[in-house]
């Protein structure tokens, strides 16, 4: 029974795949791998980053997420790579996030999801040194069973672990863009001990980065239609992001020679070697 439960399960997620891929993707893979014999360090937005030294990194690409242009780092490391795959970045002004881009005076590669791309190519695009790079964003749950199907499909760009949040996308990315040693700083990911529930049941988070400049004040935890999460919710949601970290863990051993380092202080994240 546990073996029939299993394999339903699996024909459900490769369906979840399978669907809207065909619908509104294709087959292109266009995140080239090249032979690189450096490596990259991949910044997240974790307020460990403010400790982040530079000048420590030698011989090493960086890439960046989300509102990383809006800091003073952004500068200092002038990254290569630069990953957003929220569509809210492309369905809501972006005025500060677009001025800045503007300033970039180096090649910069910009990782969106393959729907986005028009959008980007018109907000993003003004400038003649960032070059946008569609990627194809289904993702396919930790809880498939057939993972080296999974992972040839990463291999051809056609899917990525479910990307619960920008930094799976980086560390997916960076894996197929051909780096074989990826850092990770700024990972804090410890939301979880920034959770709690007020007098109202509503559930409330403190989510601090690296680039606030004043306190952070709490918030309610939204949904995509705009509702408010519920601790159940929010833990699910969670445990899915863990699962994809250990999914790429797995896909960096399948693929061979890549190795994932994750160098933030009190990282919530245990699928990489630290």
């Amino acid at each position: 029974m546990k073996a029939i439960n299993s394999f339903i399960k699996s024909m459900l997620i490769w369906g979840n795949w399978l669907s809207p891929f065909l619908r509104h993707e294709n087959f292109v893979n266009y995140i080239k791998k090249q032979e690189r014999t450096n490596g990259v360090a991949i910044l997240g937005n974790g307020p460990s980053l403010k400790n982040f030294d530079p000048e420590s990194q030698q011989n090493t690409d960086y890439c960046v997420v989300n509102f990383a242009p809006l800091s003073d780092l952004f500068f200092a490391v002038r990254p290569r790579f630069y990953v957003l795959i929220d569509t809210a970045f492309f369905e809501k002004p972006q005025d500060e996030l677009v001025n800045r881009l503007r300033s970039v005076s180096w090649d910069l590669f910009l990782f969106v999801p393959y729907r986005e791309r028009k959008k980007a190519q018109q907000r993003f695009g003004l400038n003649s040194h960032i070059v946008i790079i569609p990627v194809h964003c289904v993702g396919i749950h930790d809880t498939y069973s057939w993972k080296k199907s999974a992972f040839r499909l990463f291999r051809k760009g056609w899917a990525m672990p479910s990307p619960q949040n920008v930094l799976i996308a980086a560390i997916y990315c960076m894996i197929n863009s051909g780096f074989k040693q990826i850092n990770i700083y700024g990972a804090d990911h410890s939301w979880i001990s920034q959770l709690f529930v007020d007098e109202h049941n509503r559930l409330m988070i403190k989510d601090s980065h690296f680039y606030d400049d004043k306190e952070v004040s709490c918030r309610p935890i939204l949904l995509e239609d705009g509702t408010e999460s519920t601790l159940c919710c929010e833990l699910r949601l969670q445990a899915d992001a863990f699962g994809a970290y250990e999914m790429l863990r797995g896909y960096a051993e399948y693929l061979g020679g890549v190795e994932i380092i994750n160098k933030t202080v009190g990282s919530f994240i245990d699928a990489f070697q630290r």
